[in-house]
């Protein structure tokens, strides 16, 4: 986030002293425009969640852009194995194979390549899916579709109870506006997650045998409350990144910025990144930064990504 916003042209101050508290956040980030704190942390799993997560990011940087994988079974450990004991040998299992030859194979009688792999004490099995020539050598995930598994925990109550824990750290009615960071860790946590965790989780009401009726709603379970007045109006916007972005891996995406329209502190939306907030009219609107190229914002050469 430091280096982040200061491609961004904005001032940034480490571990700045604020009144009242003893306290210091990450970050005070100001330009001429606007002044306000940011508090960053990671959305950790359970050690089990941690190692699914952990194979799914090495899987995703296997050097070969030739095929998507598909991830067909995980049985799941309780060590995290080492990155090259995943990604060398699934690089060698497929310098092995033709993906020009599979394609030239009728699809009724094509055969997916499937092979087991163990590491460390979990197992999956994967399938290589050839890719067309002209969409080879993109930069993106290895991993095309995964088993479904279901996830240990309400990933939008935990996005909720890591708001409480760090909404309230400098006051109820901060000096500036306070935005927390968020870096989901698990696959299962996504903008959809943020938005439920916010503003309320979704839902659907209709009559029976009436299809016109269906309404959809938000329930009134969200961090964020237009009418209460201890419901992290501390906290004047998030920033969220999913399980994609990495240190070794800035080039994944931009954090989105939600907006707190009920906050003490309101903010303006930061330059260069997408924001989500309430509309005049009451409904969640979306604006898209039309400058989301992340080698030119971080100033990262052409070949990062290959």
């Amino acid at each position: 986030m430091y280096t982040l916003l200061r491609r961004l042209g904005y001032h940034v101050e480490v571990h700045p002293d604020v009144s009242g508290t003893p306290n210091h956040p990450d970050f005070l980030v100001c330009d001429g425009d606007q002044a306000f704190h940011l508090e960053c942390m990671a959305l950790l799993d359970s050690a089990r969640d941690d190692v699914s997560s952990w194979i799914h990011e090495c899987l995703n940087t296997v050097d070969n852009t030739d095929f998507l994988l598909s991830l067909d079974e995980l049985h799941v450990g309780s060590r995290r194995p080492k990155k090259r004991a995943i990604t060398r040998p699934v690089e060698e299992w497929l310098s092995g194979l033709n993906a020009d030859v599979l394609l030239t194979m009728d699809t009724n009688s094509r055969r997916v390549p499937e092979h087991s792999f163990e590491f460390a004490d979990s197992s999956v099995v994967l399938s290589a899916w050839p890719v067309r020539p002209t969409a080879r050598g993109n930069c993106g995930r290895r991993v095309g579709s995964s088993s479904i598994q279901t996830p240990d925990r309400d990933e939008t109550e935990a996005v909720r109870a890591a708001l409480r824990k760090k909404g309230t750290r400098y006051g109820r009615r901060p000096d500036q506006p306070l935005v927390i960071a968020l870096l989901g860790w698990s696959s299962w946590a996504d903008d959809s997650t943020i938005t439920d965790a916010l503003f309320g989780s979704r839902g659907v009401s209709y009559m029976a045998h009436d299809p016109n009726s269906v309404r959809s709603y938000r329930f009134p379970n969200g961090y964020w409350k237009p009418t209460s007045p201890r419901s992290g109006k501390a906290v004047s916007a998030v920033l969220f990144a999913d399980h994609s972005l990495k240190a070794y891996r800035p080039n994944a995406d931009l954090p989105r910025l939600w907006i707190n329209p009920w906050a003490n502190r309101p903010l303006n939306p930061i330059r260069s990144l997408s924001y989500l907030s309430v509309s005049a009219v009451g409904a969640l609107e979306r604006v898209d930064s039309i400058d989301q190229d992340v080698p030119k914002v971080l100033d990262l050469p052409e070949y990062w990504c290959k």
